[in-house]
């Protein structure tokens, strides 16, 4: 006779949404919580490579899960091992088992599911901010581009980010730019990303998540920058924490516009 696991009580409620909330989740998200709750999951292994076995669930569900690098660099080279033996288990339910077991959390982002740390995942938005008010028609437009026009299946393994910007401004004629400062980190900044069928600007926030940047929309052209940080007091710079006087624009040290953050 066939004997299916019973999920602990824990694990039951998983990635259940609560009446009040589920009617604000956007269709995508709707989506993934509805293959969470009802995909079979079966799967047995002994010292697999973590990535692998997100690749397993990746394929299994048939939608976008992206493993946060930063929350495996306490691992180390040699990476994150792990085993874990579940049959006919609720795809959401599994995951839990995995994530929970191993310190990550997981969100909801911009046509994904993201496994990181809890802090984290602060940094990734339910999906891309639209067109501020009284922004310009041209901005509005390009807000509206970004939310409209969307990217097939792609593969990045440690690109450096500038490659992977011109793809996307080559690709779909975009008016796009890299703060000069990020030249200076660019051997730092690789992005490993596997997704499929999300927005141009769902692709764009979860890279500036993942980077610590930030993307933003000015004069009708998009901005890629390194993220301020939210921790600066409101005498320093938020981006290179250099003193600033309040008459400045523009920091004195790094020449960065701060009269938005003040």
């Amino acid at each position: 006779m066939k004997r299916t696991l019973a999920a602990p009580a824990f694990l039951a409620a998983l990635f259940l949404v609560s009446p009040a909330l589920a009617g604000d989740l956007p269709e995508w998200a709707k989506a993934i919580e509805e293959k969470l709750d009802t995909v079979p999951f079966t799967f047995q292994g002994e010292d697999v490579p973590f990535e692998d076995i997100v690749q397993v669930f990746r394929e299994s569900g048939e939608f976008n899960i992206v493993l946060d690098p930063r929350a495996l660099e306490a691992f180390g080279e040699q990476g994150l091992k792990v085993s874990l033996n579940v049959r006919e288990l609720k795809l959401g339910n599994a995951l839990k088992l995995l994530t929970t077991l191993h310190g990550f959390s997981t969100k909801l982002s911009c046509g994904a599911l993201v496994l990181s740390t809890a802090p984290l995942l602060d940094s990734f938005p339910t999906d891309p901010p639209g067109a501020p008010e009284g922004a310009s028609e041209d901005d509005r437009a390009l807000y509206a581009k970004l939310a409209a026009q969307r990217v097939g299946r792609v593969e990045f393994e440690a690109h450096p980010l500038l490659e992977v910007l011109e793809f996307l401004r080559d690709n779909f004629d975009l008016n796009l730019m890299a703060d000069p400062e990020l030249t200076r980190r660019e051997d730092k900044l690789l992005i490993s990303l596997r997704l499929n069928d999300v927005t141009v600007g769902q692709t764009l926030h979860l890279i500036a998540a993942i980077l610590d940047l930030e993307v933003r929309i000015e004069n009708a052209v998009i901005v890629v920058a390194a993220a301020p940080d939210a921790g600066a007091r409101p005498d320093q710079c938020p981006f290179c924490g250099a003193q600033r006087e309040a008459e400045f624009k523009f920091c004195p040290q790094c020449g960065k516009n701060i009269e938005r953050f003040k």
